[in-house]
């Protein structure tokens, strides 16, 4: 049997109407349980280690590059590039704070600058040109955004999270939601919430956590649901490790292998996929044996709803895992 945390009140409504995918079980060969090296592979999309552009990066580069808008591949809330997104051919925009969002110094600057590359000559004023053409228009399609977008979720953070305070999910999904709602030509959106690396008192810091990350994308949902964009939006989940299922003298438990994900959203075929890990069947660790391979999601995410090549991107096929509706065009 099977349940949900008594704080993932939206989600279990969502999943009720057969828009929540619980893919148990997932995991990838010869499991890392550090941090950096589980991080790069769940980025990368490459348990070897060898590849350093993201999955979604490449995904940018490959499938959306003759878009050539910044806005097409956007991380929200966070002040670096999420090295999923990360690719040298890939254009892309970060934004911390939208409301900070401009030329350092102000209107005065801006204008200067765009005086000064409009008088640099030969190739380097080119390139400024360019650089600050797409800068200038970057920053005049968010100012136009914010102007247009009324939210429609409840966006106001009622839970009280000490472990993620500092991660501002509902703000960095609200900036999600406008993109889409306004048209700006976003295609993939990252963002990320921390505090999941329960080592000790995991039962009040995880129902804490659930009950954040259930107000932050219920709010998201219905966001997109009231402007009529939720048919072209999936959210879909990850981290770089499970936990192990035994717990520790801490009252917590430690990095672990196989965890389930979740996919959110009306193109999902909601219900549970994949096989149930063994609690009696571990591994020479004590780890959950996996078995999903994780790049059976990303294969599914990019065939499925991004409309891009899986084996072009990730380089081989894998075990289909159909949580995906018939595709109705995609962010």
């Amino acid at each position: 049997d099977f349940g949900l945390n008594q704080n993932l009140k939206n989600l279990k409504s969502l999943f009720d109407q057969g828009r929540v995918a619980i893919v148990q079980g997932v995991g990838y060969p010869q499991p890392s349980f550090s941090h950096f090296e589980s991080i790069r592979v769940w980025e990368t999309g490459d348990p070897t280690r060898r590849q350093v552009d993201g999955w979604l990066g490449r995904t940018l580069a490959k499938s959306y590059d003759s878009f050539g808008h910044p806005l097409t591949g956007c991380a929200c809330g966070t002040t670096g590039v999420p090295g999923a997104l990360r690719d040298l051919q890939a254009t892309l925009t970060v934004i911390n704070n939208q409301k900070a969002v401009g030329f350092s110094g102000g209107s005065e600057v801006e204008a200067a600058v765009g005086t000064l590359y409009k008088n640099t000559p030969g190739i380097y004023g080119a390139l400024f040109d360019t650089a600050v053409a797409t800068a200038t228009e970057t920053v005049r399609t968010l100012r136009e955004s914010a102007q247009k977008y009324t939210p429609m979720g409840d966006y106001s953070d009622k839970a009280k999270l000490v472990y993620a305070s500092k991660n501002q999910l509902g703000q960095a999904l609200q900036l999600a939601s406008e993109l889409i709602v306004t048209g700006t030509g976003v295609k993939l959106l990252h963002v990320t919430l921390g505090g999941f690396d329960t080592h000790y008192t995991e039962l009040n810091r995880h129902d804490d956590l659930m009950g954040y990350l259930d107000e932050a994308v219920g709010a998201f949902y219905s966001d997109l649901q009231a402007h009529g964009v939720a048919d072209k939006v999936l959210v879909a989940t990850w981290s770089e490790f499970g936990r192990r299922p035994k717990e520790n003298a801490s009252g917590g438990t430690d990095h672990g292998a196989a965890s389930p994900l979740i996919l959110i959203g009306n193109p999902v075929k909601g219900g549970i996929y994949g096989e149930t890990p063994s609690l009696t069947n571990l591994d020479g660790t004590g780890n959950l044996k996996y078995t999903v391979d994780f790049r059976s999601i990303y294969q599914e995410i990019l065939g499925g709803h991004l409309g891009a090549d899986p084996k072009e991107i990730l380089g081989d096929s894998y075990e289909k895992i159909p949580f995906l509706k018939t595709p109705v065009g995609a962010f």
